[in-house]
């Protein structure tokens, strides 16, 4: 019997934060709500485990910020997920106390929002000082708690000279599960603007020369996010949601395990498929009807192209040479779950 790919629940508790980064896509206005009463999330996790859920991935805001997280990821395991993932700055993990009752309660993975490799770097662009020693100090709590660990960075124009450097110190400090998104010009990051403003071009040379650094130490590459084929041609197993099927997640068989049709976005205002979210606020070019990928690609964030116009949208006329050509032990597809999540993902769906 072939495989069934996993269903995956993203519960957005509330927008609240103890950061204030200055690329922060969040509106203001939201900050300001409560976060979800703790029967009203422990509801939508039940709900979403009934309808075939495996997978519970807890976002914000912060949600470390939520009194009863600790009981929600209790609640989620005893209800049967396999796996209660994380979105976290990761402020409150620093307290080894706090990091170990949620992983005693079941939490397996944590991905931590950090946004260079020196206190310097990550503080000026959260705006709260300490804010890189507390969240490094949180990574390795739950890493020496037996958890997986990931790490996303945002990409501005304070940390993307050093992005070779930072990625690379990831990987030596054993945090090699790296994302890179693009921001999205709203909430904070068109306030800030001026201090934070970069393009696709510029954020491509730096990705470029992130890999490298990856291909140097022979690492498994970062994912990226909110990027188009067009400016990163070949890397397109690592972008994800640029297009259909381009949230779709593989083990290293190419067997499908999340299919983004199964990937549910349940946020406090709406609940939507990943599907249906990655196409809002995108806008294609007329130029895009010349790209080998225009039937798949979703375009591309309109606010953008509102700023910059669409001249860096070069349609490409083919399929191009795979980043991942010559590059030992490196696929061209995505394999974006770690080994724990495999074996708790099959062991669930046996």
């Amino acid at each position: 019997m072939p495989d069934v790919p996993v269903r995956v629940h993203e519960l957005f508790l509330g927008y609240a934060c103890n950061e204030r980064c200055l690329f922060c896509s969040q509106e203001f206005a939201w900050r300001r709500d409560p976060f979800l009463p703790y029967e009203d999330a422990a509801r939508r996790a039940w709900t979403a485990y009934r309808d075939g859920a495996r997978v519970l991935v807890i976002n914000g805001g912060e949600p470390t910020l939520y009194d009863p997280l600790e009981r929600l990821v209790a609640f989620a395991r005893k209800t049967g997920f396999a796996e209660v993932h994380l979105q976290t700055n990761g402020l409150r993990l620093a307290d080894p106390a706090y990091a170990a009752a949620l992983v005693r309660a079941g939490l397996t993975l944590a991905r931590f929002s950090i946004h260079g490799h020196t206190p310097a770097l990550h503080d000026a662009q959260t705006q709260v000082p300490g804010s890189f020693a507390k969240a490094w100090a949180g990574l390795e709590n739950l890493k020496g708690l037996g958890a997986e660990v990931g790490v996303n960075v945002v990409l501005n124009k304070l940390n993307l000279a050093s992005l070779a450097e930072t990625t690379g110190w990831f990987v030596d400090q054993g945090a090699g599960d790296v994302g890179l998104i693009f921001p999205l010009f709203e909430g904070d990051m068109a306030h800030y603007e001026g201090r934070t403003r970069l393009t696709l071009t510029e954020a491509a040379a730096a990705v470029r020369a992130a890999f490298a650094e990856f291909r140097r130490r022979g690492a498994e590459p970062p994912f990226l996010l909110n990027m188009p084929p067009c400016v990163l041609p070949g890397y397109e197993g690592r972008i994800l949601r640029w297009g259909r099927d381009s949230a779709a997640l593989y083990d290293r068989g190419r067997t499908l395990l999340v299919d983004p049709e199964d990937y549910r976005l349940d946020r406090p205002e709406a609940a939507k498929d990943l599907s249906a979210s990655a196409v809002e606020g995108k806008a294609k070019p007329a130029s895009c009807a010349a790209c080998v990928y225009a039937d798949r690609c979703h375009g591309y964030e309109r606010r953008y192209l509102e700023r910059f116009g669409a001249g860096e949208l070069k349609p490409l006329k083919a399929v191009p040479e795979p980043f991942s050509r010559g590059w030992k032990g490196v696929r061209s597809w995505r394999r974006m779950l770690t080994r724990k999540e495999h074996e708790a993902i099959r062991a669930a769906r046996a």
